[in-house]
């Protein structure tokens, strides 16, 4: 993407487990001995059930030339699994920050409360 008046193009790369590994190792070479900086960076995992009330890292993006200041999600984006194993990944809209199905296979609600994002720039 080419911003207008800019010289360069300004890039974002989601990046998979392998990059996001790299990006990690680079930047705590890079810090090492130095103060300040971005904020502390765990690697993207799944969330589950254990995580209820915490921040999980789901998604790591290498931007050059780019700020993300905001994510909003836009429907479908997610795939929930319950408990007992079943996959969900239509209609799994958290664009309002709650979702919910049944499980029939296991008779038990499935849902997802509260959803918030926020990004960190490291």
């Amino acid at each position: 993407m080419k911003w207008e008046g800019s010289k360069k193009f300004s890039t974002l790369i989601v990046l998979d487990e392998e990059g996001s590994k790299s990006a990690l190792k680079k930047l705590k070479k890079n810090k090492k001995g130095k103060k300040g900086g971005g904020g502390e960076a765990d690697l993207p995992r799944d969330v589950t059930s254990d995580d209820s009330g915490d921040y999980v890292p789901v998604l790591a993006m290498e931007c050059r030339g780019l700020e993300p200041y905001a994510y909003h999600c836009l429907g479908n984006e997610f795939r929930v699994v319950s408990e007992g194993g079943a996959v969900f990944e239509e209609d799994v809209d958290l664009s309002d920050g709650d979702w919910g199905d049944y499980d029939e296979e296991n008779d038990a609600a499935v849902g997802v409360n509260e959803f918030e994002s926020k990004i960190i720039a490291i």
